[in-house]
């Protein structure tokens, strides 16, 4: 049976997740309205919410959000921060609760490998084993615009941070 968002709302996953509050930071406050619109054709009653980044973390961290948005950015270049904070049974962010003993010990393999390639392998199978598991649904990866001079010799980091010791 295919899906048509411009058809009529449907009643997809019941009763109980019917009414459903939207947390998201000021900032994605565009993103935010359309998906809570989006979510509303597919049967659910959405309040938008809005917050701070104070207000957006502490909702989170506390496990008092039903349903939010929120962004992440990877300070190593690579998934293993959000895997730690998102995904392991421990992590901080992990407000869904799920726990899969394989995932925690590779995440926690992940850590402490200085190897980068054998790194970049565990982290790979995180992902083929999360793609059997539908705990989150990432939306979009954002890009990062720069803008120098002729003269001016840089290259971006996978990290973002711009060193003025890397700039000539």
């Amino acid at each position: 049976m295919d899906y048509n968002v411009e058809n009529e709302p449907r009643d997809l996953f019941g009763v109980q997740l019917k009414r459903m509050t939207l947390d998201y930071p000021q900032s994605f406050r565009t993103l935010g309205e359309y998906i809570g619109s989006q979510l509303e054709k597919a049967g659910f009653s959405i309040t938008n919410s809005p917050h701070s980044p104070e207000e957006m973390l502490s909702k989170v961290e506390q496990n008092e959000s039903q349903i939010y948005l929120f962004g992440w950015h990877a300070e190593n270049g690579d998934a293993g921060s959000f895997y730690d904070s998102f995904i392991h049974s421990k992590g901080v962010f992990n407000q869904g609760r799920y726990q899969n003993d394989q995932i925690d010990q590779w995440i926690e393999m992940s850590r402490s490998e200085m190897d980068a390639q054998v790194r970049l392998e565990i982290l790979k199978k995180i992902a083929a084993e999360l793609q059997k598991d539908l705990i989150g649904i990432p939306l979009f990866e954002t890009s990062r615009v720069y803008a120098i001079q002729e003269d001016i010799t840089w290259e971006p980091r996978l990290d973002g941070l711009i060193l003025a010791s890397e700039v000539k």
